[in-house]
């Protein structure tokens, strides 16, 4: 299936008979970009022909692109029509569906020359098409783009097989494709569905293919006028009606129906601000009831039967509906034409049988007249005869001269009339018996076509039924793949649930490791601080050794209290005095090793402890209770002659140790073990 389209705007540029017109061109360059981008129509298949170029198209040439579409274009495939520019409309008398004659100017020269085409001249020229065939002279000559008549058998051309489209947006297009059916409009004042009218000679297009005539859109009705506007945001020229189907389309997507689309630019240009106050703008669509409901440019109904709900192969299935349905609508209009064919060739056998009948009792008639004529002539011969023979003695007198003139007279009057009614009565059977044959030529065709198309409805059911015992199969094995699906669910929650029991395991590891990683970590610090501080004992005198080492708590469950308590100082270097504190902070800083802090003994000022916080009870202790200190208290009692210094030391030390831990477990950390 493939898109074709033929889009035209004229503005008029090179026309001194008609209004300069700015919108038309840009509106059909907008209106194909429309068509590409949002219908995915090739743009190899869309043509634009304006005259904003300089460019001055016949009337001939505009109708020949159209054909010539018409004839690339293949089994299935969609077109469209859109022009965009001046239209009018002049009265007739003859057989029209809206009383007028609607016609579409095109943007050449020749255009001036509308001007003498007015009123009874343009219905006397159009009269001239039945008798002389005329249509071409009109259309280059007067610049016509297309009468509604010769639209109409444009479009008729095409085979039943594809779609077309027609959108017009000028004045008084109502009414622009004569014989269609009208669904939202009131331009038709009557039903001319298959009025044949002039065909041009330059066409060549053949005869029609006797379906519906596609789908026709048109700005306004045939008594109306289109209007235009300029946007206030670009200062560009727009068709308002044009403007208004590609706002609907694109606000409310691809689904709309022919009908809901003229029904919403009904909306929308009852209240356009451009048109003027007292004046009406009410677009009208032109198509047979069953097309009314297709989406918008495409023959695809909007109630197209699908299988979603069934368990089966989706693509097949919507393939075969889809041109099961697109066959249906068709049906049934050919069954409806078939019946209105089959009721005029009874009306016109039986119009034809009265005729036949008048024909006899007229030829009956005829034959006494024509004996009796026959008769008198035979008469007036031998009067004539005896007349001749007797030369001047016969004499009639003035009553029978009268007499004879009146018959003579009489006869002939007679003679006269009943030869005008016998070759009128020959014309109108010669007239009935062509439409005789040609209503029953369309009736085997329809009858043809009947037979094909239930031919393929056949096949079609067969092809569904077929697609129907698939599905049984197709059910079987989605209960199969449904089980499978089923079972590597709870494989995948088994699964799972492993994954989480190794995922809590892992993190119980991890958080092992951590704990180790951190142990080895303080354990390498305590080492290398065991290093340094057994190298400062060997290289200085004075030098005790580390807090850690020199005072523990007595039992393990105290380790963590007693490290809170005693924060940073835990690991603290215990010095005699101030000199060796800096000897030793100095050798640290040539040796670039990490800082220490050091605590001179001497220099510690000892506050009283406070007794009543033994009183706690419970699980309170003071930290001075639960460490004990041998080294320091040996240290300073081996030493010979320095007992005196020993219970200064201890008592510093002494303390020392208890203003520190009790400082540090009431004044900031409460150690609780």
């Amino acid at each position: 299936m493939a898109y074709h389209a033929e889009c035209f705007g004229f503005s008029y540029l090179h026309c001194r008979a008609h209004t300069y017109l700015e919108a038309p061109p840009q509106a059909a360059k907008k209106f194909k970009t429309f068509l590409e981008t949002e219908y995915n129509f090739p743009a190899a298949n869309c043509n634009v022909t304006t005259d904003d170029e300089g460019e001055t198209p016949s009337s001939a040439e505009i109708c020949g692109r159209i054909i010539g579409m018409i004839r690339r274009s293949e089994a299935k495939d969609h077109m469209v029509v859109y022009f965009c520019g001046h239209g009018n409309r002049v009265e007739t008398s003859d057989s029209n569906s809206t009383g007028f004659v609607e016609y579409l100017c095109c943007g050449g020269v020749a255009g001036e020359r509308e001007t003498r085409l007015e009123g009874n001249q343009f219905l006397n020229c159009y009269m001239l098409f039945v008798f002389g065939n005329l249509l071409l002279f009109v259309l280059t000559e007067f610049c016509i783009l297309s009468i509604d008549y010769t639209l109409r058998h444009i479009v008729d051309s095409v085979p039943n097989d594809r779609h077309i489209t027609i959108i017009i947006d000028s004045c008084h297009s109502g009414g622009i494709l004569e014989g269609s059916r009208e669904i939202i409009g009131s331009s038709n004042k009557q039903n001319q569905t298959r009025n044949e009218g002039p065909k041009s000679p330059f066409m060549g297009i053949g005869e029609s293919h006797g379906h519906a005539l596609g789908v026709c859109m048109t700005a306004c009705q045939s008594d109306e006028e289109a209007f235009g506007r300029v946007d206030p945001n670009t200062s560009e020229a727009q068709a308002c009606f044009t403007e208004s189907i590609m706002q609907i389309t694109r606000e409310d997507g691809k689904n709309l129906s022919y009908e809901m689309v003229i029904s919403e630019a009904r909306k929308i240009l009852s209240v356009e601000p451009s048109i003027p106050n007292g004046a009406k703008q009410q677009p009208g669509l032109y198509c047979e009831d069953w097309q009314k409901v297709f989406k918008f440019l495409t023959n695809e109904p909007t109630d197209i039967p699908t299988f979603d709900s069934m368990d089966i192969d989706h693509s097949s299935v919507s393939t075969g509906s889809k041109s099961f349905g697109y066959k249906q609508p068709e049906l049934l209009k050919l069954k409806e034409e078939m019946s209105r064919i089959s009721t005029k060739i009874k009306k016109g056998q039986k119009e034809l049988g009265k005729k036949r009948e008048e024909q006899r009792g007229n030829a009956k008639d005829i034959a006494d007249l024509k004996s009796g004529i026959e008769d008198l002539t035979g008469k007036m011969k031998d009067l004539k005869e005896k007349g001749r023979n007797v030369g001047n003695q016969i004499q009639l007198d003035d009553n029978d001269l009268q007499e004879y003139f009146r018959i003579n007279e009489e006869a002939g009057m007679k003679i006269a009339k009943l030869r005008e009614e016998k070759e009128l009565l020959d014309r109108q059977q010669h007239a009935d018996s062509e439409v005789e044959n040609n209503l029953e030529e369309n009736l085997q065709q329809l009858k043809n076509q009947e037979t094909e198309l239930d031919s393929q409805e056949k096949q079609m059911r067969e092809r569904l039924e077929k697609i129907l015992d698939s599905s049984a199969k197709n059910k079987d094995y989605i209960e199969k793949l449904n089980t499978e699906l089923h079972n590597m669910k709870e494989e995948r929650s088994a699964s799972k649930r492993k994954y989480d029991n190794l995922k809590i395991k892992n993190g119980e590891i991890e958080n092992k490791l951590r704990e180790l990683k951190a142990d080895r970590y303080e354990n390498e610090r305590d080492a290398k601080l065991s290093q340094a501080v057994a190298t400062l004992k060997r290289l200085f005198q004075g030098v005790h050794g580390r807090m850690t080492d020199l005072c523990w708590p007595t039992q393990k469950k105290f380790n963590l209290a007693v490290t809170v308590a005693m924060g940073k100082l835990m690991d603290a270097v215990v010095v005699e005095d101030e000199k060796t504190r800096k000897e030793c902070i100095k050798y640290l800083k040539e040796q670039r090793l990490p800082p220490q802090t050091f605590i001179p003994l001497q220099s510690i000022c000892v506050k009283q402890r406070m007794e009543r916080l033994r009183s706690l009870g419970g699980t309170a202790k003071l930290v001075f209770d639960v460490i004990q200190y041998p080294y320091l208290t040996s240290f300073y009692f081996k030493e010979p002659g320095c007992e005196g210094v020993y219970k200064g030391s201890r008592s510093s030390l002494f303390f020392f140790t208890l203003h520190f831990f009790h400082y540090q477990s009431f004044g900031h950390i409460n150690a609780m073990m």
